[in-house]
């Protein structure tokens, strides 16, 4: 019999019914019932009635007909649940994406028309503008060494620890306490990687002396932060952290292969999703979420963040609910994740970015994540093939020695430090990126290459 929904259960007794004369007094009554009203129907005995052993058997028949039709209903609504928060999730990221665009447009606007002076245009390059599709890329403008094998690693949460508690306890919404409707504290939150659960750590502050005692009261304006510890059910080196806190700061990161004894990752901390320090801080992919480090089972990593929410807080006092004249400072984690990968080096070279035309002037930016444990000075390197040469150049934003500008002049005289003179206008542009693994396992990451253009009179295949 197939039982798969609960209409379908209901006509397939409905059939079996009918095969029986015996039975046309219970399907007539079945027949009258709406679909949602159960297929059992109890029929009260008198003590001293005779008991029918097939019309107890009907009866029970009937009850596990109608546990399992609940059951498949409950089913059917979870994995539609399921969905609608999948979708959810897809659509703020599209949304997240689509904002962030537009400000970094924003961005590239004011450095064009500031400290870059001598450039008229940038050309974004993305990850799709380049022909090699075997590096590790994180997200649209993000890439990695090639990508042999990753895996995720499945971890439990040792512990949390900071100067709050878990949750949004106290929070207070629309006449009733957030808690209720959506419990914070659950720590399976860190571990789901799911943007619409959401982990959170507060602290609550005030700058006088409340009416009501509590512990959960801070007077001073610290930042709530928190330490989360994590155990991997086997070595990672990478871990991806997901959180709407635009000042998130990760303020230590600590590995340790025992769980006792652990090493510091981090040179300074790092406010992981301020992309404003993109265009000031050369050295970290903002935005990624992403930490690397050396291979290891245990990972610590703490937290902190000084922003207010605005909300209102308030704690029960014996019958009354109190109003607390205090502020919420919190910490949110839709996810962490923890991976262990092989990497073979990446060659990549991008299409062609003229169309027709040409400029006189070219600068490459770009933003890099070389983790403080590579030993090595060089794990990626940059050059522009331009009217079919090979030209070295780095990042006009970062420290590097080398090439900045590669520039058309017909000036013989010209030789000035970082800057590479060509005799021809520039008609063609690829740019190439070699990017080395450290160990294989390992990989730095490249992101925001944009190329700046001098007096352009081109049209562009990007």
């Amino acid at each position: 019999m197939d039982l798969k929904s609960i209409r379908l259960i209901r006509e397939k007794y409905r059939d079996l019914l009918m095969t029986d004369a015996e039975y046309d007094k219970i399907l007539f009554a079945l027949s009258s019932k709406e679909e949602s009203k159960p297929i059992t129907q109890i029929q009260d005995t008198e003590p001293e009635a005779d008991l029918s052993y097939n019309a107890e058997q009907r009866q029970l028949s009937e009850i596990l007909l109608d546990m399992h039709g609940i059951n498949n209903a409950i089913h059917e609504v979870k994995d539609r649940i399921s969905e609608i928060i999948d979708e959810t999730d897809g659509s703020l990221s599209a949304i997240r994406n689509s904002v962030s665009q537009q400000l970094e447009q924003v961005n590239d606007i004011n450095m064009l028309c500031g400290n870059e002076s001598n450039y008229n245009m940038i050309v974004p390059i993305y990850v799709s503008d380049f022909e090699d599709t075997s590096a590790e890329f994180l997200d649209a403008k993000t890439l990695g060494a090639s990508l042999v094998g990753s895996d995720s690693i499945n971890y439990d949460i040792v512990s949390v620890s900071g100067n709050g508690y878990s949750g949004n306890e106290f929070v207070y919404v629309d006449d009733e306490f957030a808690i209720d409707i959506d419990d914070r504290s659950k720590l399976e939150y860190i571990a789901d990687a799911n943007d619409i659960t959401v982990y959170e750590y507060s602290r609550l502050c005030a700058d006088k002396k409340q009416d009501i005692s509590s512990s959960y009261i801070n007077y001073d304006d610290r930042p709530a932060e928190c330490t989360i510890t994590l155990s991997a059910e086997e070595a990672v080196c990478k871990a991806r952290i997901t959180s709407p806190d635009k000042n998130l700061c990760i303020k230590r990161l600590e590995t340790s292969e025992d769980g006792i004894r652990y090493a510091d990752r981090l040179a300074e901390p790092l406010y992981i999703n301020d992309l404003s320090k993109i265009y000031n801080h050369s050295t970290y992919i903002y935005g990624s979420n992403t930490l690397c480090f050396p291979y290891a089972k245990y990972v610590r990593i703490t937290l902190s963040n000084n922003d207010v929410t605005n909300e209102e807080i308030r704690m029960k006092q014996k019958e009354n609910i109190v109003i607390v004249n205090a502020k919420r400072k919190r910490i949110a984690i839709a996810g962490i994740e923890l991976f262990s990968s092989i990497y073979t080096e990446a060659l990549l070279l991008s299409k062609e970015i003229l169309e027709n035309g040409s400029i006189d002037k070219i600068s490459l930016f770009a933003t890099e994540y070389v983790p403080d444990h590579f030993t090595q000075d060089e794990y990626v390197q940059y050059a522009l093939v331009i009217n079919g040469n090979e030209y070295p150049i780095v990042p006009a934003n970062s420290n590097k020695k080398g090439t900045v500008m590669i520039k058309c002049s017909d000036d013989e005289d010209v030789d000035i430090d970082q800057i590479t003179i060509i005799r021809e206008p520039i008609h063609t542009v690829r740019v190439k990126i070699i990017i080395t693994p450290y160990n294989n396992t390992e990989t730095p990451y490249v992101s925001n290459v944009k190329l700046f253009l001098g007096n352009t009179t081109v049209d562009l295949y990007v």
